[in-house]
């Protein structure tokens, strides 16, 4: 009777072990870009990066939960804009996101506070190519020590590509319809 017990308790150990393992072994901090060609020049593209209401029109997420609720503060647009947003019962789907620096017609980089999820950087680059302009879409986030958070780090990485793919279509669609 003990054997059986004793077989199962040390396997048990083995997989914590290996999952202990591979997780640590995965890198700790996540990059994810995307990138657009929108035929139109970075003057037109601009506006819709640089003001999170627009933003949130055009942005992947939004529309997914009705019952979440948006708000904005800050300047109209720019450095010092915020979005918050919140869902009812569900403390992991609420969050924020703030402009943090900005270069006119070239770069819009923001920090999220993705709450139960942790923090990230996101940057817009806009860069000419001829008459249009090639947005590149970027994440950055430290999943930290936890090898949990670490080994889920890879599906992250492909569900937010997909995420941002979504997006940048929408962008692309409310540029060139313009």
């Amino acid at each position: 009777m003990k054997k059986p017990l004793i077989w199962s308790a040390i396997s048990l150990v083995g997989v914590a072990l290996v999952m202990l393992l591979v997780g640590i072994s995965m890198p700790r901090v996540i990059e994810v870009s995307r990138s657009v060609l929108i035929n139109a020049p970075a003057d037109e593209v601009y506006p819709h990066a640089a003001d999170l209401r627009a933003f949130h029109k055009w942005s992947p997420w939004s529309g997914i939960d009705p019952g979440m609720t948006v708000e904005f503060s800050g300047p109209d647009a720019g450095a010092g804009q915020k979005m918050s947003w919140t869902s009812p019962g569900d403390e992991d789907s609420s969050g924020s996101k703030e402009i943090v620096a900005v270069e006119e017609n070239r770069l819009v980089v923001s920090e999220l506070d993705l709450g139960g999820m942790g923090t990230a950087t996101a940057r817009l680059d806009l860069e000419p190519e001829g008459d249009a302009t090639r947005v590149t879409w970027s994440l950055e986030t430290d999943l930290g020590n936890n090898p949990l958070a670490r080994m889920y780090g890879r599906t992250m990485e492909i569900n937010v590509a997909s995420q941002f793919d979504t997006g940048l279509a929408r962008l692309k669609r409310t540029v060139e319809e313009r």
